[in-house]
């Protein structure tokens, strides 16, 4: 460092003295070379000075230091050759502006003077307040720089723009601000004769690098930029690289840059690279605030080993988002990377894209040192970290976590920290792990970096610029990404990444797009196919089980299809299955016309129009049996025209029977009328009297005529005659018998009521009835003798018990029968075992109750007839429970299958499942076809439509982002 010149005092070097040149001489020297005439100054060096208006060309060293130290008005100045200095050129102090654009020439310094402050081109004691150099090379041979701004000027700023300087200082401007734009090379070196001294490459209060600048301080005695504290005007020191530059700096130096602690900040732009090469520290003294800017990127690498701390800080030290920081010592290093010097200062580590501190040695120097404590070291939204302790020399950390955000507290001057409560990490133990006294080396994956690495990989040759998405890249590896890339916290690197992402999405939207279409070609293809017998259009016939639904669920696969060919294809052979569907459906229209009007034809010849009552109307004839049969050979399905053919002769044997029945008992009624007339007198019971022919024979024979007849009401009459043609015998025989014949014909009626015409049998026939009783006792009646008459009215009243008796058994048993016949009665439909079909309200406890009372009937014949129908019955119900059986697992298994299709196995979710395809839908739909249940089969139908829907709306979206995606 040199000393500072004090105000209208020219001073010396800190070592060499230099010239002592007095205000006085520098004044009459600038009066001297205002005389020299322009015009010839021109007319020597070929140049041309111009107006204020437009650039100075200039092209010889006299016209430029006339034209610059003279009051002219002059601040704009083009060289048009190279420029050898033969001497000082003081800028007139009346300028506060100068700009020189070199055009590419070269400007050399003198060889005199070399270690004086006025031997180059200086501003002193002027109004100067900006300097424009640019486009020129400089060699340089003096230590207080080409242009040199005197210690006495505050705020003058110095731009220089593609200069390529070798010389031992290029700026001085201890107050000042200075400023590199386009490309720039710096080198502290001794090109003119080895003459000079080198010395700090800038001094100045402020620096600001832009574009491309390449510095190469190659002295060990001085810094490379020297930062001086604010005075005056002029604000406090700073260090900053503009956004987008590139910056390599190697430095021989104690240090890249100083400033007076806790003063000076420095940043780095935002994408900014910064390549350092250090004997020693980057920063000689703490800077108060650094700053490394998103999608900046910085290597520094350390020569040296003296035991001062790399990056020394007072206030903060941030790395943010995106950011690539890379820091390394030599083996044998004894510094720290980062220390602080004043209390509550704070590290912010904000998801750099890669950061990489390693302190490196064996001693007790670490990454993170706090000067004073105490200090905040907060590390946010880290994608990875891992930590090197003191002899871990490979490239795997000792500890390593994923996903951190935490905060350290070194609450005591030292290496060591606390990891704060709330800490963070994909393992949930950052907090009790990680020890900041271990810390030699640190290095953290960003956001960024991890994000880039999904998005790349998604492109051949893991690089979007192919433009081309690998065959491996899915949907989820999207996605996957797009979650890192949703987690990086640098917008600029986000939106780059997020491009990239987009695009990858666009392509595998494209590929999906064409995969989608053969999905929905093949899924169409099948289904149209299906629509024809052995699945195969060239059939020309469709199957059965082809309906207009199905052609519908086709026609809506075929839509789907965006190939135009290929959907031509499948729609000609859709249309033809509809055309097939149209023909098939007129013919069964036509055949259901004609099977409903058979079946009303049948229904309607039967008692409450069905055939199940096995009784025929008394209207129905032989004129409406054969209307029905002419509509029923109009049937042409063979099943439906049997069961119709069936009924209808059932109905005809129920007519034939009727019919048959009617002539019989016609018949029966004229034979007992005819036998009945014939007992009296000219053949008509009106007479009242008998013929003398008519005995007891004939009226027994005409009562069994009579007893023949059905019809109630004729029976009755016919009965009322002969019981007046048996009054009429009875009378007549009364009156022509004996006592004796009439004891005789008392007995044999009396006898003739047991079995083997024996009283003492104590036993009545079988044919022994009320009737023959009173017959008996009208005989009984009319005996004489008392005692014959009390013997046999004795028998005839055991008679009388005995029939009593029977008649009693026979009711009991007939009150059995009939229990039993209507509880088996009532377990079929109408009450009628003929219908052959149970009641759907019987049940096992019907037919146990009907078999109860089926036990206790007496009468075999009865009771096998009884039991043959109740045993129908229980096989009825027997089929019916394997049916509801059968019926309720087909109802399962369809719901299961069902349900399965959609989420959570819901259909109420609305949404089927991935893994739900056409064939496992054609599979449920074979399930629910089996259910018989009407109601049942419809809800799931219904479940399984819906289904059916949302697989046609995804085949048909595949590929396609929606704001969900």
């Amino acid at each position: 460092m040199k000393n500072q010149i004090p105000f209208n005092v020219l001073p010396t070097k800190k070592v060499k003295k230099a010239l002592f040149t007095t205000l006085a001489t520098v004044t009459v020297l600038s009066q001297m070379l205002t005389v020299y005439p322009t015009t010839s100054a021109a007319a020597e060096t070929g140049s041309q000075v111009g107006t204020t208006e437009a650039p100075t060309r200039v092209g010889d060293f006299a016209t430029l230091k006339q034209v610059i130290e003279a009051d002219n008005g002059i601040t704009n100045i083009e060289l048009t050759a190279d420029i050898t200095m033969t001497a000082e050129i003081n800028i007139n102090k009346n300028k506060t502006e100068l700009t020189i654009d070199g055009k590419g020439h070269t400007l050399t310094e003198s060889k005199v003077n070399i270690g004086s402050s006025t031997g180059t081109i200086y501003a002193y004691n002027s109004v100067m307040k900006t300097m424009n150099i640019k486009n020129m090379t400089i060699l340089g041979s003096h230590y207080y720089s080409p242009f040199t701004v005197h210690d006495g000027l505050q705020g003058v700023t110095q731009n220089f723009e593609n200069i390529d300087y070798s010389g031992p200082q290029f700026v001085y401007n201890l107050h000042g601000y200075v400023n590199f734009s386009g490309t720039n090379k710096i080198v502290t070196s001794k090109p003119i004769d080895n003459l000079g001294t080198l010395n700090e490459m800038v001094e100045t209060t402020g620096v600001t690098i832009a574009g491309n600048f390449t510095a190469e301080h190659n002295t060990t005695g001085s810094t490379a930029f020297s930062l001086f504290s604010a005075v005056g005007t002029v604000g406090d020191p700073y260090f900053i690289i503009k956004d987008g530059a590139k910056v390599n700096i190697d430095s021989k130096g104690p240090s890249v840059i100083w400033a007076t602690a806790d003063q000076a900040d420095f940043k780095l732009g935002k994408n900014a690279e910064f390549n350092v090469t250090s004997a020693d520290e980057l920063f000689q003294t703490a800077m108060k605030n650094v700053t490394f800017d998103n999608g900046s990127t910085t290597v520094i690498n350390r020569i040296g080993v003296s035991s001062d701390a790399l990056m020394p800080v007072s206030r903060t030290f941030t790395v943010n988002p995106n950011a690539s920081l890379k820091a390394v010592q030599p083996a044998a290093a004894t510094a720290h990377i980062i220390r602080t010097t004043v209390a509550n200062a704070v590290i912010n580590i904000n998801d750099p894209r890669m950061l990489d501190l390693n302190a490196n040695g064996t001693g007790a120097n670490r990454v993170f040192s706090a000067g004073v404590k105490p200090v905040t070291i907060n590390f946010n939204n880290l994608a990875e970290i891992g930590v090197f302790n003191a002899t871990n020399k490979t490239e795997t950390p000792n500890l390593a976590w994923q996903n951190a955000t935490f905060s350290v507290l070194q609450s005591a001057a030292g290496q060591a920290g606390t990891v704060q409560a709330g800490a963070i990490s994909a393992s949930n133990d950052i907090q009790s792990t990680f020890v900041l006294a271990d810390a030699k080396r640190i290095t953290t994956t960003g956001t960024v970096a991890v994000a880039q690495k999904a998005v790349n990989e998604l492109f051949n040759s893991n690089d979007p610029a192919t433009d081309a998405i690998k065959d491996t890249t899915t949907q989820g590896t999207i996605d996957a990404a797009q979650k890192l890339v949703d987690a990086v916290t640098d917008p600029e690197a986000k939106a780059v990444l997020q491009k990239d992402l987009d695009r990858a999405q666009e392509l595998l939207d494209e590929r999906n797009a064409v995969n989608a279409d053969k999905e929905r070609q093949a899924a169409a293809l099948k289904a149209v196919n299906e629509l024809f017998n052995s699945d195969k259009p060239s059939t020309d016939v469709i199957k059965d089980t082809t309906d207009q639904a199905a052609i519908d669920a086709a026609q809506k696969l075929v839509n789907a299809v965006t190939d135009p060919t290929v959907k031509a294809q499948l729609q000609k052979d859709l249309d033809r299955a509809q055309e097939l569907l149209d023909e098939r459906n007129a013919t069964n229209a036509a055949e259901k016309a004609r099977q409903e009007a058979a079946l009303k034809a049948v229904n309607e010849l039967f008692n409450s129009d069905k055939p199940s009552t096995d009784a025929i109307k008394d209207i129905t004839n032989q004129d409406a049996i054969d209307a029905a049969q002419k509509l029923v050979d109009a049937v042409t399905d063979g099943a439906v025209k049997a069961q119709l053919q069936k009924d209808l002769d059932r109905a005809q044997e129920l007519l034939d029977a009727r019919n048959a029945e009617l002539a019989a008992e016609k018949a029966r009624q004229e034979a007992a009328l005819k036998a009945v007339n014939e007992l009296f007198n000219s053949d008509k019971p009106a007479t009242d009297a008998i013929k003398d022919i008519t005995n007891q024979d004939a009226i027994d024979a005409a009562q069994k005529l009579v007893d023949a007849v059905k019809d109630p009401v004729v029976k009755a009459q016919l009965q009322k005659d002969l019981d007046r043609a048996q009054e009429l015998l009875d009378e007549r025989n009364e009156a022509s018998l004996s006592e004796k014949e009439r004891q005789e014909a008392a007995q044999k009626a009396v006898n003739e009521l047991f079995n083997d015409n024996k009283p003492a049998t104590d036993a009545i026939k079988d044919t022994t009835d009320q009737a023959t009783i009173d017959a008996a006792q009208k005989l009984v009646d009319a005996v004489k003798d008392e005692t014959v008459k009390a013997q046999l009215q004795k028998d005839l009243d055991r008679a009388q018990e005995l029939l009593d008796e029977r008649n009693a058994a026979n009711a009991a048993e007939k009150a059995r029968q009939e229990a039993a016949q209507k509880a088996v009665n009532e377990l079929f439909n109408s009450d009628k075992p003929s219908t052959d079909a149970i009641k759907a309200s019987t049940n096992q406890d019907a037919i146990d109750a009907a078999q109860k009372l089926v036990d206790e009937v007496k009468d075999p014949t009865v009771k096998a007839q009884l039991q043959k129908d109740l045993d129908r019955a229980q096989e009825l119900l027997d089929a019916r429970n394997a049916e509801l059986a059968a019926e309720k697992a087909r109802q399962e298994a369809a719901q299961k299958a069902v349900n399965e299709l959609f989420n959570d196995n819901k259909p109420s979710t609305d949404v089927v499942k991935d893994t739900t395809t056409q064939a496992s839908i054609d599979t449920a739909q074979k399930l629910v076809d089996e259910v018989k249940d009407p109601t049942v089969k419809a809800q799931l139908q219904k479940d399984l439509d819906r289904a059916q829907e949302l697989l046609n709306e995804r085949m048909s979206t595949v590929g396609t982002i929606t704001p969900a995606d």
